[in-house]
């Protein structure tokens, strides 16, 4: 199934189960997002929803119930996340077939108001992410995760290679030789250093995954944390990376990393979650990145990224290379 095919079956599963669900009198269901899940933003007289079709295979209902558990009681520690809603009998996960036989777990989560964390002085929004990143952080420290929670783990065995978690990046057709062998031999050296580096509790543990300015929504003075799709167990310093990897060109990439650091000091140590370990994961992160374009060959947004991402995971292949 092609990605086109694909948001159609996704769109049909959408309004399946806005119109079984309990939702009453849907207006309205319009796309926000197509990337790993189908989004789309359903408004009902009563309220607002971004409700999800998750990509058939990608995550399992006891993976979307942990998600749900997680950012629950985040939410209640002071971290503002979104709120799943109650669907069919109270679940928050439904089960919806298309007419093709196709079947996707749904979800819908009341619908967060505001925009992404603007990128103009990115380097003091950093800050303000170190700070959020410490919160959670310290949060996953003391939590205890219910029975059944299971996340993926990111790791040198599911970041890149053959069980990376987006993809192979050795599989993408569109790396040279040249190229291949370059990331090759960077995957190789970043799986032997986070092989070797003992995962304790003080920098191994439940983290976000993905904590980027477009998953940080501002309202005024509030900051909601969303898109907690690639939540996981992790090194922390991973979080970083995922912050600072398309960045890391940039002429403020030193200034976002420092600013970084001083907002999550202003919770917790950031010494103890090993920030030696920071370009390793940007390593990892773009490898990751790299697989990824395999996966979703013929989307559009592969089609947009591609040649700019394998620029810039063989440009850092070369600086990593070289400095470690």
């Amino acid at each position: 199934m092609n990605e086109d095919e694909l948001l159609n079956q996704a769109r049909e599963a959408a309004a399946s189960l806005a119109a079984r669900a309990g939702f009453a009198r849907p207006q309205s269901l319009d796309l926000i997002k197509f990337r790993e899940n189908a989004v789309f933003k359903l408004t009902t007289p009563e309220g607002r929803y971004a409700l999800r079709a998750h990509r058939p295979g990608y995550r399992t209902r006891e993976e979307i119930e942990s998600e749900a558990a997680w950012t629950a009681a985040l939410r209640e520690a002071g971290v503002a996340t979104p709120r799943f809603a109650a669907l069919s009998a109270g679940a928050r996960v439904e089960a919806v077939q298309t007419s093709s036989g196709t079947e996707f777990l749904c979800d819908a989560l009341e619908w967060v108001d505001g925009a992404p964390m603007e990128r103009d002085n990115i380097a003091d929004r950093f800050r303000q992410v170190g700070r959020i990143a410490a919160a959670i952080h310290a949060h996953a420290r003391r939590w205890t995760p219910p029975a059944g929670f299971r996340r993926p783990v990111f790791d040198e065995t599911t970041l890149f290679g053959k069980g990376g978690l987006w993809g192979d990046y050795a599989r993408l057709d569109a790396l040279s030789a040249n190229q291949l062998d370059l990331l090759d031999k960077a995957a190789a050296r970043v799986a032997s250093i986070l092989a070797a580096e003992p995962r304790s509790d003080d920098r191994w543990g439940l983290l976000h995954g993905d904590l980027m300015l477009e998953n940080l929504l501002v309202d005024g003075e509030e900051v909601c944390v969303i898109d907690f799709d690639d939540c996981g167990f992790g090194f922390y310093a991973y979080d970083l990376a995922t912050a600072v990897t398309l960045h890391v060109d940039a002429p403020c990439a030193s200034a976002m990393i420092e600013q970084w650091v001083q907002g999550y000091a202003e919770i917790t140590d950031p010494d103890a979650i090993g920030l030696h370990l920071l370009e390793p994961l940007v390593m990892a992160r773009f490898l990751l990145g790299v697989g990824w374009l395999h996966g979703r060959a013929g989307s559009a947004t592969a089609e947009e990224i591609g040649a700019d991402l394998i620029a810039g995971a063989c440009g850092y292949a070369d600086y990593f290379l070289s400095s470690n």
